[in-house]
């Protein structure tokens, strides 16, 4: 009675065929996800330009190259990462920035996105290094801290976000705001009043109407002004400018350069 050879196949050979996701891979998965994940929120939530999807979908395919276990898999990812926190950055230290008043608005933009980002470079950086090193994969003490830490800055600073505010701080009803004829009327993606004047020293309680279907901001550097409203929607503004002179008043969201117009204080 004759029998076929019996082929034994060595742990190490499966090993080899199969690639191997390491810690760091995994890591910068997440990372990745968990961008492609708040601009998701924010396309869904605030109507952001649709064109963001691509940003989703190429995030998420290239999480998706990094299963792969190929040395260079997570560079495109990281490239694509930091380019587009360069993007982000000056929205992040802008308009982003004051608008505080959107919990979750801030989670996404100025919490979740950078912390990701960071997480992101350092374990795709990591990754590479040691993949072309031929080094074991591994996060390591100093890794599981960051990890640790970077989770905890969510966490913290998503409760932080999410708590109510309280304080001294007036408000004034959307209904009554909406009963003043506007004193400044965005439209078209432009400003309809392309230059106003105030009076040195005198108080100035204008309404901002926001007649398109997309969020502006209505922002004057100069004067310490950020305002975000959404479309359809009223803003209630006070001031005092106690210096004379010419203030550019604009909406700092990208896209919107058009968006701008001039205040004389005299």
């Amino acid at each position: 009675m004759s029998t076929s050879p019996v082929y034994l196949e060595s742990a190490a050979t499966t090993s080899a065929r199969l690639p191997r996701v390491s810690p760091l891979a995994w890591t910068a998965i997440g990372g990745m996800l968990a961008i492609a994940a708040s601009y998701l929120y924010i396309i869904l939530e605030f109507d952001a330009p649709k064109v963001l999807l691509t940003a989703v979908a190429v995030l998420t395919g290239l999480s998706a190259l990094m299963l792969t276990g190929k040395r260079w898999a997570a560079i495109p990812g990281l490239l694509l990462v930091v380019a587009n926190f360069a993007i982000e950055l000056p929205l992040l230290t802008g308009w982003h920035m004051h608008d505080l008043e959107t919990a979750r608005a801030t989670i996404a933009n100025l919490i979740v996105m950078p912390v990701a980002t960071s997480v992101v470079v350092w374990s795709a950086i990591a990754y590479t290094v040691q993949s072309y090193r031929g080094a074991c994969l591994e996060l390591g003490k100093i890794g599981q801290a960051g990890i640790v830490v970077a989770l905890g800055a969510v966490a913290g600073g998503s409760i932080i976000a999410l708590m109510p505010q309280y304080g001294a701080t007036a408000r004034v009803s959307q209904a009554a705001v909406d009963s003043l004829e506007p004193s400044v009327v965005m439209a078209d993606s432009l400003f309809q009043e392309e230059a106003m004047t105030v009076a040195v020293g005198e108080p100035v309680q204008w309404r901002v109407l926001n007649a398109d279907n997309i969020g502006h901001t209505f922002d004057i550097d100069g004067l310490g002004i950020h305002m975000t409203i959404e479309g359809g929607e009223s803003g209630f503004l006070m001031f005092v400018a106690d210096k004379a002179g010419e203030y550019t008043f604009r909406c700092k969201i990208p896209g919107h350069d058009k968006m701008k117009g001039t205040l004389v204080v005299q």
